[in-house]
């Protein structure tokens, strides 16, 4: 079969077979375009049972049993195919709930079992396993082949260079200078225009191709602390050496072996002082894996960097954790600052985050902040950093230079 793969996405030619009957296979395919056809039997006996056409499932059955496959799945015009093997289904399967597997597995075995039973006329000797397909409606409610099919655009967005950092200037409460940016993921979709992470960041993190984005952004900020350095203006910016950009860091990257190595490479590659980068670490994180969380991010101080406990309060973890992390900035998370002004718990409990972290010798980043009368009692209470609209918005790497060499639009 001559194809053409990009990730998991193939495109089969007019004319060439997909499936072979009496081979044993381990995929499934979703058709994204063309047509097939549906062979039972070889040579002058074989008959057509059926087409199948963009939007269905064919060949499913080999995701659950290693049977050979009993038809032929033949392309009758150019075709492209989402391609999901039996690894990838048997882990989605088992990172599901306990009792929704079983009940998966129950239903796809009497459903092989029904499936034996038809048959086509005349035809004596019924195929112990027949090509199903299934519509791609009666699989909406796992939602798992759009899933891969996202995964796959996510994947190829990596190899095409469709991802860029926008920059939210992160602004020192005392001086209003810019102590740094935190970086923000965006992505360039050729048909959907700019997208946000909302859109792709979570699903990024059920596969492996959140590590790899991790990396990416190292090297984006990274290559682009050489342009920042030569375009600060002393006049708006806090001295060279604090100066900082975060960039955010995942579960996933906790179980990459070779994440260190990597960071001293780029590091190095870009000759980007350790402490001038800041991995963000997300509240729920600690909870998920608190001592592998420990270790790694132990690991990434010694090496310089700087950690920042993100969303902060929104999680369970936080008194009983964070005194035994080393965190070196604390961000207290946008929706106890949106409240405070209206909100006398959310106030009480902004003044008892900043004073746990002054007691742990821990700057403070207040992130979310849009309004003057947010700023003003922020910087009453003595937060180091201010972050959010009411300095600027995440912007594009050249306005971020602007920024830096010309100061912020309300500065």
């Amino acid at each position: 079969m001559s194809t053409r793969s990009n990730a998991f996405r193939k495109e089969i030619l007019n004319g060439e077979t997909l499936i072979k009957e009496g081979e044993v296979g381990e995929s499934a395919y979703l058709i994204e375009s063309g047509h097939f056809e549906i062979l039972i039997g070889k040579g002058k006996t074989s008959s057509r049972i059926n087409t199948a056409g963009p939007g269905t499932i064919i060949g499913e059955m080999a995701l659950i049993d290693d049977l050979p496959r009993t038809a032929t799945v033949r392309a009758i015009t150019d075709c492209v195919v989402i391609e999901v093997n039996r690894a990838e289904f048997s882990r989605r399967l088992h990172d599901v709930d306990a009792v929704l597997e079983m009940i998966m597995k129950v239903i796809l075995k009497r459903y092989r079992e029904t499936l034996s039973l038809l048959k086509p006329a005349g035809y004596k000797n019924p195929p112990a396993r027949k090509v199903a397909v299934v519509e791609k409606e009666d699989i909406a409610a796992l939602d798992a082949f759009d899933e891969i099919m996202k995964i796959t655009d996510i994947k190829n967005a990596l190899k095409n260079d469709e991802f860029i950092l926008y920059f939210q200037p992160i602004v020192c409460a005392k001086s209003e200078k810019i102590a740094g940016f935190e970086a923000l993921m965006r992505w360039q979709h050729p048909e959907k225009g700019l997208l946000f992470p909302d859109s792709f960041i979570m699903l990024a993190e059920t596969s492996e191709l959140i590590s790899e984005m991790t990396l990416f952004a190292l090297d984006y900020v990274c290559k682009a602390m050489q342009t920042f350095k030569q375009k600060m203006n002393k006049k708006y910016i806090v001295p060279e050496d604090d100066f900082f950009v975060s960039v955010n860091f995942s579960v996933k990257d906790l179980s990459d072996e070779t994440l260190f190595d990597k960071i001293n490479e780029t590091l190095k590659k870009y000759d980007v002082k350790p402490g001038q980068i800041h991995f963000e670490v997300v509240e729920s994180l600690l909870m998920e894996e608190p001592e592998k969380a420990k270790e790694t991010l132990t690991k990434c101080q010694e090496l310089g960097l700087h950690i920042s406990i993100d969303d902060f309060g929104t999680g369970y973890s936080s008194l009983s954790y964070l005194h035994s992390f080393p965190f070196n900035l604390l961000k207290i998370d946008k929706s106890f600052v949106s409240k405070m002004l209206h909100d006398e718990s959310s106030l009480v409990l902004v003044k008892a985050i900043i004073t746990l972290a002054k007691s742990l010798n821990m700057e403070i980043i207040a992130e979310g902040v849009e309004y003057v009368e947010e700023l003003m009692m922020l910087k009453q209470h003595e937060v180091d950093f201010i972050q959010g609209y009411c300095y600027a918005k995440p912007v594009p790497f050249e306005t971020a230079c602007e920024y830096l060499s010309s100061g912020l639009p309300l500065s």
